[in-house]
């Protein structure tokens, strides 16, 4: 099963309810704001500034691989760059059901906010 390596989790969730970044969606880092997986790459790389290095070349919709391979204490099958969560919902009939998101869609598309991503992250991986 993968497994987050607990010190990079526990930074990253606690970097996701912090309150220092501000929220942006499609990009890992644009005008100021982050979505989730680049708060991740900020706590991988603290100092990783285009600006300040020039070398430094920053994705710009989800972290590269090689990255995120460090993350990960048991690395998953695939989708390490963009972990995958199982959400529970209940259907019109009242059952609880399962689906499978990206971390990334629940930042872009589906409006979770830091706090509600930290609590998945936290639970699940």
């Amino acid at each position: 099963m993968a497994k987050l390596k607990e010190e990079f989790k526990r930074k990253w969730v606690a970097a996701l309810r912090s309150g220092e970044y501000k929220q942006c969606t499609e990009y890992l880092e644009l005008a100021g704001g982050y979505c989730c997986l680049g708060v991740a790459l900020k706590v991988q790389y603290p100092k990783a500034d285009p600006e300040a290095d020039p070398a430094f070349v920053a994705p710009d919709e989800v972290p590269r691989n090689d990255d995120a391979r460090e993350w990960w204490e048991f690395l998953p099958s695939s989708h390490a760059n963009n972990p995958l969560v199982k959400l529970d919902y209940q259907d019109d009939e009242g059952r609880i059901r399962h689906r499978w998101a990206h971390l990334s869609e629940l930042n872009d598309k589906e409006g979770y906010t830091f706090a509600q991503i930290a609590d998945i992250i936290e639970a699940q991986l």
